[in-house]
Formats: C-alpha cells, structure tokens, sequence
C-alpha cells in the first residue's frame, strides 16, 4: 500500500471514529484528546508488531516458570515511581 493510501484509509478512519463519537454523544473532547484517543484504538503497525512481540515474550517467558513480579511488590514500586502515598 502507498503511503498516500495509508494517509487516506487513516484519515478515513479518523472521521468515521469521531462521526461516531459525536453521534453517541462522548463528552466533549479537546482535537487533542480525540486524536490521542483514536491513536491508541488504532495504532500503527509497527506499534502493533511491538506490542504482539511483547506479549509473546512475556508469554514465553511464563511457559518456561516466570512467575513475574508479585502484586504488593508491584504496587510498592509503582506508588513510589510515581509518587503516590500507600492507601490505609
């Protein structure tokens, strides 16, 4: 596919989510919010490759006996990382 193609289906894509998002009646989003809100439901391929291969991975390395991280520990680290107080 051409990248003027691409640009087309793209931009296509675009007024068709926000036709709907205006339909439905979403609450009113800035062109800003609206645009990094279909980014995210539409991402690139290679955002999707990324992603695939990410999970895959992750996958994998559960298969083969990683348990990953445990819940108290995660949550310890991301609140600190990110500056948030432990709930009482």
């Amino acid at each position: 596919m051409t990248m003027q193609k691409i640009r087309d289906t793209d931009l296509a894509s675009f007024h068709r989510f926000i036709s709907i998002r205006l339909e439905v009646g979403d609450p009113a989003l800035t062109p800003e919010e609206a645009l990094d809100l279909w980014r995210s439901e539409n991402p690139s391929r290679a955002e999707f490759a990324e992603t695939t291969a990410a999970i895959q991975e992750a996958i994998r390395e559960m298969e083969a006996g990683d348990t990953g991280l445990p819940l108290d520990e995660f949550d310890r680290e991301f609140r600190d990382s990110h500056g948030i107080c432990a709930e009482t």
